[in-house]
């Protein structure tokens, strides 16, 4: 037994719903296997963006433009500043000698004060 599901969510996201009853349901009533597909159910939270692929550049600023504003944690215009400056941390490399674990905790520092965090 296939169960797809379609269609947009209003809030959450798919991993949300409760299918287990579902599933429990169709197994008592006789089903030898059964599974979901959510492949189609969207959310409105970070809906599925579009793009044609140019540079990386172009695609990082196109996903930021598309998904600012989606999360209610920060103003759209502070979202896309601080997307910016974590993928400009993100995309720091390894210095020569340094450590797995230092450079880890390196990245882990500057991403903690952009976002103001005290870890």
């Amino acid at each position: 037994m296939l169960l797809r599901v379609a269609g947009r969510l209003r809030s959450g996201r798919a991993g949300d719903i409760n299918f287990r009853g579902f599933v429990e349901q169709v197994y008592a009533k006789g089903a030898v296997y059964a599974t979901k597909n959510t492949a189609k159910l969207v959310s409105e939270d970070f809906e599925e963006v579009k793009i044609d692929l140019r540079s990386v550049e172009d695609v990082e600023e196109r996903l930021i433009s598309e998904h600012a504003g989606q999360s209610k944690a920060f103003p759209a215009t502070k979202e896309k500043e601080l997307a910016h400056q974590l993928l400009h941390i993100l995309a720091k490399e390894k210095e020569e000698g340094e450590t797995t674990a230092d450079f880890e905790k390196r990245i882990k520092e500057d991403a903690s004060k952009i976002l103001g965090l005290n870890l």
